[in-house]
């Protein structure tokens, strides 16, 4: 009642929440634009949709796609657990503080909790995190990745990541060959791969191109 436009700030704000979760990941909930760079969009828009659904409206989000996307970004990270497959978007350093902890606690998804106590190595971990006090606490117990996340295909970008084993000396690779979409920052060139065993990076990606046009 303090602000007469309020509700309809809330509401237009709702709608591109919707909106960008709906066009930004495709039916599996791997991004478009990378699975770092899509859960990154993301990272304010988890409290506001919590908030909205604590305060008695609808959910904004979809929790299986979430929960996919989370399961992305478990294959995104490489072996050595300091660094993220720089194949998707270069970003490899970083990923989004909050949706770990939103899926644990919202989902009581335990790969998700397993996922936020990896990223919590210095060099790969947001140094923003106020939404631990909020989430952490009833989350999930840790549940380490299985089997069935060593081979993972990105239908949306003809994207395969695959890995030997979960354990840190593992091979890990990862292919793409998908359609350029635009306003990404997407790969303009096709079989583009990553290859590492380890900690040793035998071949990596240089980075994605902004050229508009394939080829």
């Amino acid at each position: 009642g303090e602000e007469p436009k309020a509700k309809e700030w809330v509401e237009l704000a709702a709608k591109k929440v919707k909106a960008y979760a709906e066009q930004s990941f495709d039916e599996d909930g791997a991004g478009y634009e990378g699975n770092l760079y899509g859960p990154f969009g993301l990272d304010m828009a988890l409290p506001f949709a919590a908030s909205i659904r604590k305060l008695g409206g609808a959910d904004l989000l979809d929790e299986k796609r979430l929960q996919s996307a989370m399961r992305w970004l478990v294959t995104d990270l490489l072996p050595s657990g300091r660094k993220f497959n720089p194949l998707n978007d270069t970003s490899g350093g970083a990923t989004t503080a909050n949706l770990g902890l939103y899926v644990a606690a919202t989902s009581k998804d335990g790969l998700a909790k397993w996922f936020d106590e990896k990223r919590q190595v210095p060099s790969v971990v947001l140094p923003f995190r106020p939404y631990r006090i909020l989430w952490d606490a009833g989350a999930a117990e840790s549940t380490p990745p299985g089997a069935d996340l060593l081979v993972r295909r990105h239908r949306g970008r003809g994207l395969v990541n695959v890995r030997t084993t979960w354990a840190p000396d593992a091979v890990f690779a990862s292919f793409e060959c998908g359609q350029r979409r635009s306003g990404c920052h997407g790969q303009a060139d096709h079989g583009q791969f990553t290859l590492t065993a380890g900690s040793a990076e035998l071949a990596i990606d240089t980075g994605y191109s902004n050229e508009p046009v394939e080829g």
